[in-house]
């Protein structure tokens, strides 16, 4: 799945970014002011939890065939207004690494992982710091196989 495919991004205006240090970026646009007429706190979500979902599939692509990511919880702390400018995003694991993860996928069919997410606007001020905690399970389907080889 591309970011442009998915139909809530797509609305909010969300897109991948030439800037090689950020996952995302989010365009300003009118339909995500709020009451003050600046860029709503829930859009500011949006974009944090989005981009934690892309930083899953860029880092753990051949496990997205075989598992359901499913967002447990998350935190969100707003640092600032931000300018009514583009909004970028970087992504970060939280107390893990990469292969620890994969080899927890392997060996028990399930991870939680930690992923923090900082949203930035065009001066690179912090707007926002977001951590996400996805919870990753095979599919049902990947485990019976699984079982079946192990029985072998």
């Amino acid at each position: 799945m591309t970011i442009s495919s998915m139909p809530l991004a797509a609305y909010l205006g969300i897109q991948e970014t030439n800037f090689k240090d950020y996952l995302l970026e989010l365009p300003f646009s009118g339909k995500l002011l709020n009451h003050i007429d600046t860029i709503h706190a829930s859009a500011i979500y949006c974009f944090a939890e989005i981009s934690s979902g892309i930083f899953l599939m860029k880092h753990f692509s051949v496990e997205a065939k075989t598992t359901i990511p499913l967002v447990r919880k998350s935190t969100v702390k707003y640092s600032a207004v931000p300018q009514n400018d583009t909004l970028y995003t970087k992504g970060v694991l939280v107390n893990q690494e990469v292969s620890s993860i994969k080899q927890q996928i392997e060996k028990t069919g399930r991870v939680q992982i930690e992923i923090l997410i900082t949203v930035y606007d065009v001066t690179e001020k912090v707007i926002c710091r977001c951590q996400v905690n996805w919870f990753v399970t095979k599919k049902a389907e990947t485990l019976k196989v699984s079982q079946t080889a192990a029985l072998s």
